[in-house]
């Protein structure tokens, strides 16, 4: 099994999974966590049990990541973290960011989004260039 320990990578992806790699490759990896697939804004996805895996003509553009996976900007896991410590750090290079009242933001600048709709992280999505805009 794969580890659920991922380091982002802007724009690029994780130190795992590259954004721009097919469903077939991502489905091949990630094999035994395969859960199924459904469709949201126009996103063919699939279910991996701690992630969701976005993909546009079948080419990876967003990964959405969940408990228990760990998520490191950095040194920082940024799942469980509070939401105004993650802004904070977000805020420290991108000042333009799209915040979604208390419960999550949007990096125009990192491709970056998180979703704390109780006070601390709770999922985190990045994408590819343009996801967001």
């Amino acid at each position: 099994m794969q580890a659920k320990k991922h380091t982002i990578l802007p724009l690029v992806g994780t130190d795992q999974l590259k954004l721009g790699s097919t469903r077939a490759s991502v489905r091949q990896e990630y094999a035994e966590l395969y859960g199924g697939s459904f469709q949201r804004d126009n996103h063919d996805i699939d279910d991996y049990g701690w992630f969701h895996a976005y993909f546009v003509n079948e080419v990876l553009c967003a990964v959405e990541f969940f408990e228990p996976c760990e998520v490191y900007w950095g040194e920082v896991q940024l799942i469980g973290l509070e939401f105004t410590v993650c802004k904070e750090l977000f805020l420290q290079n991108d000042e333009n960011l799209r915040l979604e009242g208390n419960v999550g933001f949007s990096s125009l600048k990192w491709q970056v989004g998180v979703y704390a709709p109780y006070g601390t992280i709770e999922t985190v999505l990045i994408a590819k260039d343009d996801y967001y805009h």
